[in-house]
């Protein structure tokens, strides 16, 4: 049985070549960057219900022992982000977004995996090394880690 999801929780749901994530915002809703969560077409950060999230497949909640910041933070710091269109599958995907707002650092298990198996210079270029890159063409500067935290209200019925 399938743990109701708390929030600030990271849930992961399989497609049918990847694993989509998203972040609980409480209230059965999720905050997640659409990008191709629904065919081909990329999509922005959004906040969607929990049903729509998931498009008719199961889930999984990823547990994260050290968390950079507090679940209310974590969805704060999603909620920021709402409406932004960088979506980029290798670069800046919905798994990258999730752990950037748990851990203050955009990763992707998934790119990663992939990425190892091409390994080298292409590698470096594709993964961390390109993620810079493209983060700076794109205009995007990173934010200073830690120098000051979003805060969010604690939603009624919500622990954290």
């Amino acid at each position: 049985m399938v743990q109701k999801p708390k929030l600030g929780d990271h849930l992961v749901s399989p497609r049918r070549l990847y694993r989509h994530h998203g972040l609980y915002a409480g209230r059965g809703m999720v905050i997640h960057y659409a990008g191709l969560a629904n065919g081909l077409q990329a999509g922005p950060v959004k906040i969607s219900t929990l049903e729509d999230f998931l498009s008719g497949a199961p889930y999984e909640i990823r547990e994260h022992r050290k968390r950079a910041f507090t679940r209310r933070e974590s969805v704060a710091r999603a909620r920021a982000r709402l409406g932004e269109d960088l979506y980029n599958v290798t670069f800046n995907n919905c798994e990258h977004f999730v752990e950037w707002c748990i851990t203050g650092k955009s990763k992707s298990r998934q790119i990663d995996l992939l990425l190892g198996a091409v390994g080298g210079v292409p590698g470096f270029l594709i993964g961390r090394g390109g993620a810079k890159l493209y983060a700076a063409s794109k205009g995007r500067k990173k934010k200073p880690q830690g120098s000051r935290r979003p805060t969010a209200s604690k939603e009624p019925g919500e622990s954290a």
